[in-house]
């Protein structure tokens, strides 16, 4: 039988962070971090059925202090990282960022409030690029609000500025559509809105999900779940240092959740309540009809 794919695979190596952002639902699972030696054994298994591992769930994982080790180990093994960070450390850590395991990067700016510490980070952004032609680069800006004007920002214009990037590129795009406009070389910028995480919005058994169809989350315990947004593992699936994980993707539980999403319908109680699924894929056909059929 043909083993399913995913285009990503959450790995979360740490649960902690050096933040406390409003946005965030933070959490107090165990273990805080990983260890090198469930690194490498988790991604030995993982790495033949994604093509990218983000190194992310919760937590901030340039925090780990074995991400160098972890690297390096990626490297060994070929295995694709992604990594998704707060943006605070990333001066830190411009020569780990060098990695050749690392394909992709996302720097969270929203989270920052001092236009000095934005400066630090962009620059330590552009030296990342340019040691990195080939890693592609996302700078993130979330609009806070419906009427959300960036260009009177000083954190976005030091951003703009400290990466050459004229502020007209703000006037480009209609803020709260998801859209991501390269600014040059291997950068981008990432523009989008923040959503209600799951438990937190109005529920709704019509819906879909990229969960278990192109991505899944491996939690610091261990505990797999369908996608990055399960953050605290209200959905377990299995735990991938107890059985294969090609049995827990390919199980009963997996498969009918999997079933429900391409039907339009959300079976777990934690997914009726996701915000994300519900603002990004409330219009998809088959959920629209899948609704309208439920109602009749």
């Amino acid at each position: 039988m043909k083993q399913h794919r995913f285009k990503q695979i959450h790995l979360e190596i740490t649960t902690l962070c050096n933040l406390t952002c409003p946005f965030c639902p933070k959490t107090t699972r165990t273990p805080p971090h990983i260890t090198e030696q469930q690194f490498e054994s988790r991604l030995i298994q993982i790495i033949p059925i994604t093509d990218l591992i983000y190194l992310h769930l919760m937590g901030e994982p340039l925090s780990h202090p074995q991400i160098r080790e972890m690297l390096t180990a990626a490297e060994r093994l070929a295995a694709p990282i992604g990594i998704t960070t707060n943006g605070t450390l990333v001066h830190r850590h411009i020569d780990t960022l060098s990695s050749p395991a690392i394909k992709q990067l996302n720097v969270s700016f929203h989270a920052f409030t001092d236009p000095d510490k934005t400066r630090i980070c962009a620059e330590a952004v552009q030296e990342v690029a340019n040691r990195n032609p080939h890693l592609y680069i996302n700078i993130r800006l979330w609009q806070s609000g419906v009427n959300t004007d960036f260009s009177d920002d000083p954190v976005v214009s030091t951003i703009l500025d400290q990466l050459g990037v004229a502020p007209s590129i703000l006037s480009e795009h209609q803020f709260g559509i998801r859209a991501s406009r390269n600014i040059g070389g291997n950068l981008y910028i990432h523009f989008d809105r923040p959503f209600d995480w799951p438990g937190n919005a109005a529920p709704d058994r019509c819906g879909t999900c990229h969960g278990l169809h192109t991505q899944i989350g491996i939690l610091t315990d261990g505990t797999v779940v369908p996608c990055c947004l399960d953050n605290e593992g209200r959905i377990p699936l299995g735990n991938i240092d107890q059985q294969p994980i090609e049995q827990i993707v390919g199980s009963v539980k997996a498969k009918a959740i999997r079933g429900g999403f391409t039907r339009g319908e959300m079976i777990e109680s934690l997914c009726q309540t996701c915000g994300y699924a519900q603002d990004r894929f409330g219009q998809k056909k088959q959920v629209v009809q899948r609704r309208e059929m439920l109602n009749r």
